[in-house]
């Protein structure tokens, strides 16, 4: 089961990892962690099954709360920007650098989005 905390301690591994941008591999690892947690934590909110692969995202029901709608949207939009810049072999160019950028700031929206939750766990 996650919670708000681990996701938040996550993010946080995530961007210990890249302060050094040849630890490709540990950036991706971490970040899918990350997004496979978040998408767990909307999951049991929702009572729904939880996923086993990160990018599979739970089918919230129309009265999911907005705060969790909002978890699940910035967890999507990162999935799909870290899919495009997270090789080993980019680790050192420019686009390794633009798109760190642009996931920079989607982990700050992601990080917004579970700070204002007030989802809580047993």
């Amino acid at each position: 089961m996650s919670s708000i905390a681990q996701c938040l301690e996550q993010l946080a591994a995530v961007r210990e990892a890249a302060s050094d941008p040849r630890a490709a591999y540990l950036i991706r690892s971490r970040l899918e962690r990350l997004m496979l947690s978040c998408a767990r934590l909307a999951a049991h909110a929702e009572g729904l099954a939880a996923p086993d692969l990160p990018g599979q995202q739970p089918t919230l029901g129309v009265d999911a709360p907005e705060p969790l709608r909002a978890i699940v949207t910035a967890s999507s939009e990162l999935y799909r920007q870290s899919a495009e810049i997270c090789r080993p072999s980019e680790s050192f160019d420019v686009r390794w650098e633009d798109g760190w950028r642009r996931l920079e700031r989607s982990l700050n929206v992601l990080e917004s989005r579970l700070g204002a939750a007030q989802i809580e766990y047993a």
